[in-house]
């Protein structure tokens, strides 16, 4: 006898689920946003709903959507995001904003809560539970009440880095734990690469490809990825900071990271990474590490834009004579530039471009000048016109590690207090000791009024205040002002972490105070104390103020503190 066996069922459970994820697919989009559904089922959240401005464009701003459908989470009259313990450790670890959607099907009406913000509020939730979440009455999720959920989750624009103290972050390895919050993080991107989560898939299984993100408590913030393709080649396969954290100079802690990273390595010679022509804040935030476009992809992307290729080169060259200098500067023109007589590039003239473009006849003139900082390398027309010019500090920027060390440059030492020391050089710690963003500010007495973009300084720390009373790092020196507390605080607010009553106590008789901007920050791995330094200078200074060291001592204090690149 047989029996019939009945074939599977469409669950009612998942039919409701559908028809809760099309209702709020419906009301963003009448609303005026974009609503982006996720492929996979594992994440805990369903999709992710980009704001639009009021022209109707992208704002940037991402908000994830867990959607609840149903009169099981509704009670009393009441709308609850139910969920569990899994579900509350994945979402207290994005990022991005959690919102949770409860949706009433017969009705039609649906109520949000931020989760995010509840999971601020109750931080013993994630551990203790109750593992559901009221969504308010006042907070429906309808084309009507969509401008405060708008106004609630759109982040305020900000053309400077705000950083009020150096973060409490953490740089540490990838792990598979991330996998989901990663995955989540660059959902923005996965548009415009087929296939991007199965080759994302297969870069998490890769061991040789190096993943690192920033986590701060719990939430993981950015995400760097790249891997060697050969000895001396990197290619940064991708590089991300949540919208959340863009702005807090979290993606330059990271991205410093990295440089340090490929320059300690001692053999990678170049990095590469490709980007969207569309992507004009992208290109800027590699330029100012150094990356320049070396090339140019058309039809790349599944959208009007082409693919640049933007490369950053490594130089380990320390120059310390005008001979040297004159050397290295022929490199650049020869191998970097590819640069010759003719006006070619490389051998490529201008009718072997797709589109023929000027390529004008350029000669350089190098400045051997000892005691100069500015204008060292100038590129020229043919009508005399810089097309290009270097001095001290865009060299060790942009060729970074490169370091210029002529004899008749700045060289200076700077106390600084210990406090100050914890909250904006970061040099020590539980964790990875390198938390410094690519420039900053330090404030002090108008003492030495010549120093300039360019030169080069140690940092000590005292022994007022409980400090180590050594020398804990090195910088270069971007930018030197000599004005009033009010207006170096109006132009330099957004780096350091000075507010403006502790720096009028660094005024001299004139009112006036001195403001540092320093980048390339390397910390010292041993400290060196001050009975060493003492040594190296062959004097018993005390490091009361700002103080000048010669070229010597400089590097042998460095060199003792710093393992060399």
């Amino acid at each position: 006898m047989f029996t019939s066996r009945m074939s599977t069922q469409y669950r009612k459970s998942a039919q409701t689920g559908e028809g809760g994820v099309a209702l709020v697919r419906k009301l963003v989009t009448d609303a005026g946003g974009i609503f982006r559904p996720f492929e996979s089922t594992d994440l805990g959240i369903d999709a992710a709903i980009e704001l639009l401005t009021t022209q109707r464009e992208p704002s940037g701003d991402l908000v994830l959507v867990q959607i609840k459908a149903g009169k099981s989470y509704i009670r009393s009259g009441n709308f609850y995001l139910d969920a569990d313990k899994d579900h509350f450790e994945t979402w207290v670890r994005y990022a991005l904003p959690v919102v949770g959607i409860v949706c009433n099907p017969d009705t039609g009406e649906a109520r949000w809560v931020d989760v995010s913000d509840h999971l601020r509020q109750h931080p013993d939730s994630v551990l203790n539970g109750p593992y559901s979440v009221e969504a308010p009455a006042n907070q429906l999720f309808s084309p009507g009440g969509f401008e405060f959920f708008l106004k609630h989750f759109r982040r305020n624009p900000t053309s400077a880095t705000q950083v009020d103290v150096t973060p409490n972050l953490l740089i540490r390895p990838w792990e598979p734990a991330d996998a989901k919050a990663t995955r989540i993080l660059l959902n923005s991107i996965a548009a415009d690469y087929p296939d991007f989560y199965k080759w994302l898939a297969k870069k998490f299984a890769d061991p040789s490809a190096s993943k690192k993100v920033v986590e701060i408590g719990n939430v993981i913030a950015a995400f760097s990825m790249w891997q060697r393709k050969d000895e001396r080649n990197v290619k940064l396969q991708t590089f991300i900071v949540s919208p959340l954290f863009r702005g807090t100079a979290i993606g330059q802690h990271l991205f410093y990271h990295e440089l340090r990273t490929w320059a300690l390595d001692g053999t990678t010679a170049r990095v590469h990474v490709t980007v969207a022509s569309s992507k004009s804040d992208l290109i800027a935030y590699f330029r100012m590490f150094g990356f320049r476009v070396e090339g140019f992809s058309p039809q790349r992307y599944p959208r009007p834009a082409a693919e640049l290729v933007m490369a950053k080169h490594f130089f380990r060259d320390v120059v310390r004579t005008p001979a040297q200098l004159q050397s290295f500067a022929q490199r650049l023109y020869d191998q970097l530039w590819g640069l010759d007589a003719s006006g070619s590039r490389f051998g490529v003239d201008a009718t072997d471009l797709a589109v023929p473009a000027t390529l004008p006849i350029l000669t350089m003139t190098v400045d051997s000048t000892t005691s100069t900082t500015a204008a060292r390398i100038l590129l020229m027309d043919l009508n005399g016109q810089a097309v290009l010019s270097h001095g001290d500090e865009s060299l060790m920027r942009e060729f970074y590690p490169l370091r210029l060390h002529l004899k008749g440059k700045r060289y200076v030492g700077i106390p600084i207090y210990p406090a100050w020391v914890d909250a904006m050089l970061s040099t020590s710690g539980p964790h990875t000791p390198l938390k410094l963003r690519v420039d900053h500010v330090y404030y002090c007495f108008p003492k030495i009024r010549s120093l300039s973009a360019g030169d080069l300084v140690i940092f000590y720390e005292t022994k007022t205040g409980g400090g180590r009373g050594a020398a804990i790092g090195a910088a270069v020196v971007q930018a030197v002002a000599i004005d009033s507390p009010a207006n170096l605080f109006q132009n330099y607010s957004d780096l350091g972490i000075y507010a403006l009553p502790q720096i009028e106590r660094h005024t001299n008789s004139a009112g006036l105070a001195m403001a540092i901007r320093f980048s390339l920050f390397e910390s010292f791995s041993e400290p060196v104390l001050l009975a060493r330094i003492r040594q190296h200078l062959g004097q018993q200074t005390t490091f009361q103020g700002l103080t000048p060291l010669t070229r010597d001592a400089f590097e042998a204090i460095r060199t003792e503190g710093v393992r060399e690149l």
